[in-house]
């Protein structure tokens, strides 16, 4: 219905697929606006009560009757692969103070706001860790950034002969879940992700990828930590790999085989969230 208004007769059906894939990418909260502005006109008069569950950034220009913000369980202001500047941790605050307005006013009667160690920490315009406890009790962290990554696994002769790179370009999407497992070979640990059809797709640095956190979750567990999902996938060049071994101090160029040398990329499975026992 919004299509229809918004485009020529002649090209009803020309871009409405380029309509549709662009209008629900968006995180903006226009999907939602449309569906209240033609709820009237593909259901009967009668509204019965919702309950919307959505992300602060979702909820730009919206409004609801009664708005609930619950507490949040991620850092703020601090990352633990690298050092923030006193700037960086400013504008993060001022950012996420700029995000809570947003939320606040989002209420027409009611709004309810459960305060946190993290949600006070805000107001006091001070950064906040998540304590150990509350991480054992959601599960293993992960969060998003290639570091974590051995960014030549899929550049190794052998993986690169198999396939990875394409089975990971034509068959792994942000939001697929995979699981981290540990294996030994010839003494040898590594941590390997793995999607929920058993297929290896990447495998975890060292040390960047917090090898001593999954040591002590994973080693101990047989089917690994499970419920992580995909952020991104990445295509990652030679030349980028280049650099951060010259940045790191880390030789993973040399595992790039001829073909994916030539070739000049490969994929990497970028991942976060909190892994569960399997």
């Amino acid at each position: 219905l919004e299509y229809l208004e918004e485009q020529d007769e002649s090209q009803v059906f020309d871009n409405l697929l380029d309509f549709i894939s662009e209008l629900t990418f968006k995180d903006e909260g226009q999907l939602y606006r449309i569906y209240e502005k033609h709820q009237h006109e593909v259901g009967d008069n009668t509204k019965e009560t919702e309950i919307v569950l959505t992300t602060m950034h979702k909820v730009k220009g919206l409004e609801f009757d009664c708005v609930i913000i619950a507490p949040s369980y991620s850092n703020l202001a601090h990352n633990e692969f690298e050092v923030l500047s006193p700037e960086k941790v400013e504008d993060t605050l001022n950012e996420e103070k700029r995000l809570a307005f947003v939320a606040y006013t989002r209420a027409r009667f009611r709004l309810l706001v459960l305060n946190f160690e993290r949600e006070k920490a805000l107001q006091e315009s001070k950064p906040y860790i998540l304590p150990d406890k509350f991480k054992l009790a959601i599960g293993i962290p992960a969060e998003p950034g290639i570091s974590k990554l051995n960014i030549g696994w899929a550049a190794k002769d052998f993986n690169y002969r198999n396939g990875v790179n394409e089975y990971i370009k034509s068959n792994l999407k942000s939001g697929d879940e995979v699981s981290i497992k540990l294996t030994v070979n010839k003494g040898f640990e590594f941590y390997e992700i793995i999607t929920s059809k058993g297929i290896i797709v990447g495998q975890l640095s060292m040390p960047q990828g917090k090898p001593e956190e999954y040591k002590k979750q994973v080693a101990l567990r047989k089917d690994g930590l499970k419920g992580f999902v995909i952020n991104e996938v990445v295509q990652f060049s030679y030349v980028e790999t280049l650099k951060s071994d010259e940045k790191n101090g880390t030789t993973y160029a040399n595992d790039w085989c001829k073909e994916a040398e030539n070739q000049g990329f490969i994929y990497l499975v970028d991942f976060a969230g909190f892994g569960v026992p399997g």
